[in-house]
């Protein structure tokens, strides 16, 4: 990963290799390939694995036919730091807080920052290495998973890494096995579910946005960003999403985290975190490092972390009442999380944000007043169901205050001749000449159920929107303006997922599923967060949690859009209650297994 950005920086290969085949999903714990070395197919297993004081990178081969010998190369470093010296001591070989784990026919060489393997190849069984990683702060945590990083390794370190292999893949497929999929391109959600699994630190909770950091949305310009954090958004549409197929125990860990992030920050809480609930550091460049493409800078950090945005605090609320419906408990501390969240919501003034886009320069946003709606009409709504004694308490009256406040000010800002939603609630706010912009999160109004799903308001703001900012399948955030960086991003993955779920919602599902199989036919498994639709390639971070979530929400939409075309509202309505039963007894049963 360190290569898509530093040519020169770290790298673990096996040398001369060249990709034959892979198998298996596309995201998890390990991965199964085929490699061709000096003629002859070797089979390769690695793993990343998180352990009780850190996590462990394996690189496991076996050759397919005659026995060989492979050449590998380790070194750890470089990006944004210097290199890690490796050295040779009574502990074995190690760098700092990292120590390899190989068996005892491995050589090893040590050439100051770089690692020499000479690794014997048979048919008969894995051989290989592994980089055990230390994280001092995570050491004797009760959460971890599996065992102590320090007992990884000995006289028979290949066995146990194979063993810890097994288990990882095993744990993985019995995650998987309780998956309630839509119907429509099932591997999608269930790719989503895996990319999920993958980037959630397993001792919080907490997902991060991506795995990468500075990929350009604008090849050669200076869009990109590091999003190697937690984002509210992001994690709150993943719970949802999760719970909505049958994946909710998730979503008490990630819940507990955020009223952690509350009892810390309060009314100061931030848009983003770590995964362990700490601020995001300041955002700074690596000038060392020549960026995909030699686009630059290369950020470290993200400034978005002293942004306020209506939204991920919505978005949070929202997936509370998703997962109370699919089995999740409202308990008290659930609850606390609704309440004050929706006091952030209530209280927040009405003033220029960053919102969504997370823009430099703060806006009065169309989107962050719909935001505040759906926030608090969700918060209302769980009141009235889990705390009817609270409904006429002043706290609960000033939700709803906020709620209908927040409405008028959307709906006054719909344009009456287009039925346009823009991205600007106060158009006179703009310099002279300015053009009023369409924005991609106005189709939000359609998937949170501003309007009625028959309501000809909803079917114009969609079907235009769509319309003002397509390119095939796929849809920009926003057409280009001057948003304080350079170039023309391309489309943005997570809103082209928008356009299929509110054309569901309006019951549009033909052009709803076309969009949908044009995107699933050119995008790969692991989706990115931008699309290049002239050149055919991705663009910007990836995998993209938020990618990944929209597809798999559109998905589940567009499959309740379908049974309501068939079937009638009273279908759909006996359809959901049947799969959110379903979703509690199997959460129910999984409670209860020893």
């Amino acid at each position: 990963m360190w290569s898509l950005l530093d040519a020169d920086g770290g790298r673990s290969r096996w040398v001369g290799a060249s990709a034959v085949t892979w198998d298996g999903p596309p995201a998890g714990p390990a991965l199964r390939a085929v490699v061709r070395i000096d003629g002859q197919r070797v089979h390769t297993w690695d793993g990343l694995l998180a352990l009780d004081g850190g996590s462990l990178l394996v690189r496991l081969v076996k050759a397919e036919a005659a026995p060989t010998r492979l050449k590998g190369e380790l070194a750890i470093g470089r990006f944004g730091a210097g290199w890690h010296d490796w050295r040779v001591d009574g502990d074995g070989t190690a760098a700092d807080h990292f120590r390899l784990v190989a068996g005892d026919d491995v050589s090893v060489r040590v050439d100051r920052h770089r690692l020499r393997l000479d690794v014997p190849c048979t048919p008969q069984r894995w051989t290989g290495f592994a980089v055990a990683a230390a994280d001092p702060a995570r050491e004797g945590s009760t959460d971890a998973p599996q065992r102590p990083l320090h007992r990884v390794g000995g006289t028979h370190a290949v066995d146990e890494l194979v063993e810890l292999m097994d288990a990882a893949e095993r744990s993985e497929r019995t995650a998987m096995s309780s998956v309630r999929l839509p119907h429509h391109h099932r591997a999608r959600a269930t790719d989503a579910l895996r990319v999920l699994r993958v980037l959630t630190d397993p001792a919080t909770g907490a997902p991060v946005a991506s795995s990468t950091t500075s990929l350009p949305e604008a090849p050669g310009e200076d869009r990109q960003f590091d999003y190697r954090f937690s984002w509210l958004r992001d994690s709150g549409l993943a719970v949802a999403t999760a719970a909505l197929l049958g994946q909710s125990d998730s979503a008490a860990k990630y819940l507990s985290f955020v009223g952690d992030l509350l009892d810390r920050y309060s009314e100061h809480l931030t848009p983003l975190t770590t995964t362990t609930g700490e601020q995001v550091p300041m955002e700074r460049e690596v000038p060392s490092v020549a960026g995909w493409a030699e686009s630059r800078p290369i950020r470290i950090g993200n400034e978005a972390s002293g942004q306020r945005q209506l939204d991920s605090v919505a978005v949070v609320i929202e997936a509370v009442s998703v997962h109370v419906q699919c089995g999740g408990r409202m308990d008290r501390g659930t609850w606390s999380v609704v309440a004050r969240l929706a006091d952030l919501l209530a209280d927040a003034p009405f003033e220029p944000t960053a919102g969504i886009w997370e823009f430099r320069e703060p806006a009065y946003l169309s989107s962050e007043e719909l935001a505040r709606w759906f926030g608090l009409d969700r918060a209302v709504k769980l009141a009235r169901w889990y705390r009817p004694w609270l409904r006429r308490s002043a706290r609960v009256t000033a939700w709803v205050c906020g709620r209908d406040l927040a409405r008028a000010r959307v709906e006054a800002a719909i344009d009456p001749a287009t039925g346009l939603l823009p991205q600007r609630l106060q158009p006179s706010t703009l310099s002279p000449g300015a053009v009023v912009v369409t924005d991609a999160a106005a189709l939000i109004a359609a998937l949170t159920g501003f309007f009625p799903a028959d309501d000809e308001r909803a079917v114009r703001l969609v079907r235009g929107t769509i319309a003002s900012l397509e390119q095939g399948p796929f849809l920009y955030r926003y057409l280009p303006f001057d948003d304080g960086f350079r170039g023309r991003e391309g489309a943005f993955v997570p809103a082209s997922w928008w356009a299929v779920g509110a054309l569901a919602a309006i019951g549009d599902v033909e052009e709803a599923e076309r969009r949908a199989d044009a995107m699933c036919a050119v995008l790969a498994p692991l989706q990115p967060e931008e699309w290049d639709v002239e050149a055919g390639e991705g663009l910007g971070n990836m995998p993209l949690l938020w990618s990944h979530m929209e597809a798999a929400r559109a998905l589940y939409l567009l499959q309740a859009a379908r049974i309501r075309k068939r079937y009638g509202r009273i279908g759909l309505g006996l359809w959901r209650l049947s799969r959110f039963a379903r979703l509690r007894l199997s959460r129910t049963s999984r409670s209860a297994a020893p």
